[in-house]
């Protein structure tokens, strides 16, 4: 029917042939209409990023269980797409991952985390505070910094809240 809106749900393990894991670009397009797109993510894997001036500390959790995921390959990608730093998760679920900023690159925008055919990723862009100038003081110059972060994102009431921190100083 013309002029008429259509609501149409996509069956991803149809369309991904199996469970879906990873990330998806589902895109709508139709005669005389603008397409329309968006990214949509089917994982396990949770992530959380703290940038330094020559790395970053990430952090990867498992959304079902709420527990560190060991082994999970990262990856920390710059804005024009070269690869950074690249390191596996340990048991904490925890990598430090450090690249030289001597080279000529450009700033870290993406973070991707795959592990047993899952995959991941975390934009940089508005998911970490670099700090002041873009990242480019030195931690605790005047005393003690901490990073709380929760083991994922969203609780339902009554869940109990696990917090973590990281304290430099």
């Amino acid at each position: 029917r013309p002029n008429q809106p259509v609501d149409w749900r996509a069956d991803l393990r149809a369309l991904a042939g199996g469970a879906p894991r990873g990330v998806y670009l589902l895109r709508a397009d139709a005669e005389k209409v603008s397409a329309c797109s968006r990214l949509v993510v089917v994982t396990d894997l949770g992530l959380a990023a703290r940038l330094a001036a020559d790395g970053a500390l990430v952090r990867v959790n498992s959304l079902r269980a709420a527990q560190p995921v060991a082994g999970a390959e990262v990856v920390v990608w710059a804005a024009n797409n070269r690869e950074l730093a690249r390191g596996a998760t340990d048991e904490r679920g925890l990598v430090y991952l450090k690249w030289d900023r001597t080279q000529e690159d450009a700033p870290p925008s993406v973070v991707t985390a795959a592990r047993e055919g899952d995959l991941t990723f975390l934009a940089l862009r508005s998911a970490v505070d670099e700090g002041d100038a873009a990242g480019e003081r030195d931690y605790a110059a005047g005393g003690r910094e901490a990073y709380v972060f929760t083991d994922r994102g969203i609780y339902r009431p009554g869940e109990t809240v696990h917090l973590q921190a990281l304290v430099r100083g």
